[in-house]
């Protein structure tokens, strides 16, 4: 048995207040103070009155080992000194969201699960505490992995009964159904069951998507039933057929109840369709919450931060939080606490179940993600001076004035603010719009090998360009197949005058974890992570990942579009640039034509290029 003292340490530093709307504030404090571990995947959860933390410490680069600390509070700014979980030190590896651990709390029985890599095969390892982590079991096995991209998106939850479920996704297979599997453990976490497919009604794959089939980039979140079992919610994807009127992957968010024994028979929508051109990897996750005999459901999609409320057979109509939001977290206290990532800042809104308030920036730092929520505090990371620590807020009910930043223009303008303190900050000078037809905007970047570098420089060459992350799965399946085979003629001289490169948009990841999945992954051509000076995320739009650009030999952005490009796609677009200077085929009639072609371009491409025209002509 493993023994951790709950000393409580006063050792927080206090950022500043600022209040919110109703009378409420809000105080930023560091709950694990280090100076020299790179703190990462905050996950908090709130029972009894007690909150539970646990996190990553890794070094930085490309699939580093590191261990997973636990830790817990009686009033959420003074934690507990931090224990380790996991065995054996430096066992567990975390190299983007998708990996975190997860946590389940029930009274004084705190679980906690992750992926271990000191192990061959890989493992999910759990270990527990039956003394409100007091006392902790050490490793315990809960089923090996047959690779390291068997088992994804962990998340767990103790039901009515008392039983521990676990649910990840089935990676198996580069083209794999990705099916939602449960292992449960009704004896307290000593021994776990074999698992049971969650969803086999879905029948579709990633190539071949038509029955549906949960998405390969977004996590799940699961909920304990009363009476036993458990509630999953995931984003579904389905694909129109390939025609000239009606083509795309739509997607739309799901729930699937399980009574613990009975394998589910079906799924039960909680939000319309919304249509992308091809997969994408927003790696977001619809969460999952619920209050007496309501379920609240908040998800990313559509370019909004939307939730609902329904019950387990029928939900209601999908409501609007924000236009923009990644990876949300809901408390569950009396007063709901919604956070989320919009791409570089956590937000947040306060509110009932019923009506949430106007949203506010909470953390702006150099860079501010992954939030989780619990009760009355947000943890978060935070990128200061290129490590990343743990951040919290904590919501204080008060009467005073509400200070903040209170110009609408300023990126951490607070809406509850009624005095201004003078913290506003403001975004740099745009440098400008990537707009298909028009020249691409130019950027100055240093690749993974230290070469300084800058897109005009490649003017005389196509560029096909792919900005990625290393967390989106869809990316390295395009960058396995479609940008490696025609990079492999590029290096052959089988394809002349074509550059391939790849751009890390991520901005909180660093040169060396594209530098490292690069090596790892045999993909030879030049990378480069984007930075703030370049801002290449902002102007080419290029979040969710992949976005794929092509810009021809005199620097003209000729193609721009999100999703998983095919090889032949691809192929055809950069033939017919070389062959006649258009990105649809050639053809006499089409010799004459504008060098640009409409038909293969976007809607907004369209309507600007016939813009152009129209004004040349008058």
């Amino acid at each position: 048995m493993k023994f951790n003292l709950l000393l409580l340490t006063a050792g927080f530093f206090l950022f500043f207040i600022f209040s919110t709307a109703d009378g409420e504030s809000v105080e930023h404090f560091t709950p694990f103070p280090s100076e020299e571990e790179l703190q990462r995947y905050p996950v908090v959860e709130y029972e009894n009155d007690v909150y539970h933390a646990v996190w990553m410490i890794q070094e930085t680069g490309w699939d580093p080992l590191g261990d997973l600390l636990y830790s817990n509070s009686t009033d959420g700014r003074n934690w507990s000194l931090p224990v380790r979980i996991n065995d054996e030190m430096g066992g567990v590896s975390v190299r983007w969201n998708e990996e975190k651990p997860t946590l389940a709390v029930n009274g004084d029985s705190v679980y906690v699960f992750w992926i271990s890599k000191a192990t061959d095969p890989y493992r999910i390892l759990v270990s527990y505490s039956h003394d409100a982590g007091l006392t902790w079991s050490g490793d315990i096995i809960v089923t090996d992995l047959n690779d390291e991209q068997t088992g994804t998106f962990v998340a767990a939850t103790i039901d009515g009964l008392g039983t521990a479920h676990l649910v990840l996704q089935d990676f198996t297979g580069n083209q794999g159904s990705r099916v939602w599997q449960v292992y449960s453990s009704e004896d307290q976490g000593a021994s776990w069951s074999e698992n049971s497919i969650l969803n086999s009604f879905d029948t579709g794959n990633v190539e071949s998507p038509e029955g549906g089939y949960p998405c390969d980039c977004c996590s799940n979140s699961i909920i304990g039933n009363p009476e036993g079992g458990l509630s999953l919610v995931y984003r579904n994807i389905s694909k129109y057929p390939d025609t000239e009127e009606d083509h795309g992957w739509y997607n739309y968010i799901v729930i699937v109840n399980w009574n613990g024994e009975d394998e589910p028979s079906q799924s039960i929508r909680v939000s319309s369709d919304w249509v992308t051109e091809s997969r994408v990897c927003p790696e977001s996750a619809p969460v999952l919450k619920r209050f007496g005999n309501q379920t609240l459901v908040i998800w990313s999609g559509d370019g909004e931060l939307m939730y609902n409320l329904g019950n387990e057979t029928e939900f209601g109509t999908p409501v609007t939080i924000a236009q923009a939001g990644f990876n949300p977290s809901i408390s569950n206290n009396q007063i709901l606490t919604t956070t989320w990532w919009n791409g570089t800042g956590v937000y947040y809104s306060r509110g009932s179940i019923d009506n949430m308030n106007q949203s506010a920036l909470l953390f702006y730092g150099d860079y501010s993600r992954f939030p989780a929520s619990a009760g009355d505090i947000a943890l978060y990371q935070v990128k200061i001076d290129e490590v990343w620590e743990i951040r919290g807020s904590i919501f204080i009910s008060e009467n005073e004035d509400f200070y903040g930043c209170t110009d609408s223009s300023a990126i951490n303008f607070n809406s509850n603010a009624n005095i201004d303190d003078g913290t506003c900050e403001y975004e740099s000078v745009s440098l400008g719009t990537a707009t298909v037809g028009s020249l691409a905007p130019d950027f100055t970047l240093v690749d993974t090998e230290g070469n300084i570098f800058n897109l005009s420089d490649y003017r005389g060459e196509l560029v096909l360009i792919e900005m990625m992350a290393t967390w989106c799965g869809v990316c390295k399946n395009m960058a396995d197949g479609a940008l490696m085979a025609i990079n492999n003629d590029v290096n052959d001289g089988d394809l002349v005058g074509v550059r391939v490169l790849s751009i890390g948009v991520d901005r909180g990841e660093s040169s060396e974890d594209i530098a490292g999945m690069a090596v790892e992954r045999g993909y030879l051509w030049q990378h480069a992570i984007d930075i703030d000076s370049s801002q290449i995320a902002e102007i080419y739009d290029a979040l969710p990942v992949p976005m794929v650009a092509i810009v021809d030999s005199d620097g003209y952005l000729v193609f721009l579009e999100r999703g998983s490009i095919s090889e032949y796609d691809l192929r055809s677009n950069i033939n017919n640039l070389q062959t006649c200077g258009l990105i649809s085929s050639c053809s006499e009639e089409e010799e004459d034509s504008s060098r640009f072609s409409i038909p293969s371009l976007s809607t907004m491409a369209i309507i600007t290029i016939l813009f152009l025209v129209a004004r040349k002509r008058f």
